[in-house]
């Protein structure tokens, strides 16, 4: 007689801060009768349950998990007390609570003045621990570019059209994936040249 098989398993997410939800799914299969199922985090028992026919199924969700890496292992029996056993090959990763996104100061390509009327590249680059969601770049108030951020990291760069006179601000907002924000401008103000300095909000 064989040992029951697993069908599907999955586990997510594999990253998160202290409070998330872990959720364990799988299935499983046996040739005569299937009998019980044990989930083990870091070697110990998290969850167990009986299970009966030729398949199966199980579902977990844990928001217990503390800051560290947590290896998850399930185990899967039949009525004759044979055991699958399937160890996730690599472990869950919960952090500390998280923190708003970080924004590096905002650099233009023309340097600290630029001529009226020209183009000018803005550029900076936007990090989250938690991963980021979207990066918005306002200028004068103006939403000029949204962008969707799936990554930890992500350059910002933005080309104006010809600036005209007077005082203009380049603003840059940041969201993660939890919903905190940060933001981060360059403001400058000139007649015939703009004097650009840094201006952390």
């Amino acid at each position: 007689e064989t040992a029951p098989r697993f069908t599907l398993v999955g586990l997510e997410p594999a990253t998160g801060i202290v409070g998330c939800e872990v959720k364990v799914i799988a299935q499983f299969t046996d040739e005569t009768e299937l009998g019980c199922y044990k989930l083990y985090i870091n070697d110990v028992l998290a969850d167990e349950g009986e299970l009966s026919g030729l398949t199966g199924e199980m579902e977990f969700t844990t928001t217990k998990l503390a800051v560290g890496e947590h290896y998850f292992k399930l185990e899967v029996y039949d009525a004759a007390d044979n055991c699958c056993k399937y160890p996730w090959p690599n472990p869950v990763t919960i952090t500390a609570a998280n923190t708003a996104p970080v924004i590096e100061d905002i650099a233009s390509t023309a340097g600290n003045t630029f001529k009226a009327g020209t183009e000018v590249t803005f550029s900076t680059k936007v990090t989250d621990d938690y991963g980021l969601s979207k990066i918005e770049l306002y200028v004068d108030g103006k939403i000029e570019q949204t962008t969707a951020v799936g990554e930890k990291m992500f350059p910002v760069s933005f080309t104006t059209d010809a600036l005209t006179v007077g005082e203009h601000t380049v603003r840059v907002v940041a969201e993660d994936k939890d919903g905190l924000t940060a933001e981060k401008s360059l403001t400058g103000t000139g007649f015939c040249e703009h004097e650009f300095g840094g201006d952390h909000i």
